[in-house]
């Protein structure tokens, strides 16, 4: 990490005399039972990070190691002391859980967006390098952010930052909405996201648009109908490469088996044909050019 530190002091602190950080980058500590368990069997292998604070100290980095040995019973914890001021203790908690990958990729979004929006402390290019991250890495976390929060929900719980990420990159608003969507259901990997960006093409410019004003409640399940049909339309396509996948590798001596898949291909590109086919109908029944 690219940030001059005081010296440190290695000691034992009462549990009692560390209050929580200012700064909690973590949204979940998630169950702290099994880190217990480790500790108990194989002691505390990292001392938590505290820095002076009013009446005791303030925990900077090792809020789960905190949560575990409380959890224990300890009445001390091996600590390393380090006076810092507010940006030096948020860097050195920041660079701890991303190099200890403790975070999740929406728990970094929110800590790179505090450290460069809302304290101001530096640029994105200013925090990659202080990590040892690519501007890139940095960047690629603050678009999950640009995401509607019931997405980001959901999305958390799949735990996918580097599918999420290569998902974002595309520009197709509405196959992106269609990937993120089916990205747990049907189990998709960075190499099909990467193919399917390749294959879409960007919007025309002058493609009819929808009418904002005067919603009705047919127009909604009308909008409901087209997503659900793109979303399918999707799916379909995905599972027509795998299938190609899977012939391309198949043994040319079992005709039998290429016959039966090749047959399944035609008929998964028929059923595309056909959804393209309806949505483009739907399309030119409810959109509204100039």
């Amino acid at each position: 990490m690219d940030v001059e530190l005081s010296p440190s002091v290695s000691e034992e602190v009462k549990i009692s005399s560390i209050r929580e950080p200012r700064f909690d980058l973590r949204l979940d500590r998630g169950n702290v039972g099994e880190l217990a368990t480790s500790i108990s069997r194989h002691g505390l292998l990292h001392p938590i990070i505290v820095r002076p604070a009013e009446g005791g100290f303030e925990l900077i980095a090792g809020s789960r190691r905190l949560a575990a040995v409380r959890l224990l019973g300890w009445r001390k914890v091996p600590c390393q002391i380090i006076d810092l001021e507010d940006q030096e203790a948020f860097e050195v908690a920041l660079a701890e859980n991303v190099n200890r990958k403790t975070l999740d990729a929406f728990e970094e979004a929110r800590a790179f967006e505090e450290y460069t929006k809302k304290f101001g402390w530096g640029s994105e290019t200013e925090l990659a390098k202080k990590l040892g991250k690519s501007p890139t890495y940095v960047s690629r976390r603050l678009k999950l952010l640009t995401l509607p929060l019931e997405t980001q929900d959901i999305l958390r719980r799949r735990k996918n930052p580097t599918l999420l990420a290569e998902i974002l990159t595309i520009e197709d608003e509405e196959l992106k909405e269609n990937l993120l969507a089916l990205s747990s259901e049907i189990g998709l990997s960075s190499r099909e996201v990467r193919r399917m960006k390749r294959e879409s093409s960007p919007k025309r410019r002058d493609e009819m648009v929808w009418k904002e004003e005067g919603k009705s409640e047919e127009e909604e399940r009308r909008r409901a109908m087209k997503r659900t049909v793109q979303r399918t339309l999707v799916a379909l396509k995905i599972a027509m490469h795998r299938l190609e996948e899977v012939i391309e590798n198949a043994r040319k001596d079992d005709w039998i088996l290429l016959e039966i898949l090749t047959q399944q291909r035609q008929e998964l590109h028929s059923q595309i044909n056909l959804i393209n086919h309806v949505s483009k109908r739907m399309a030119g029944r409810r959109f509204l050019s100039d």
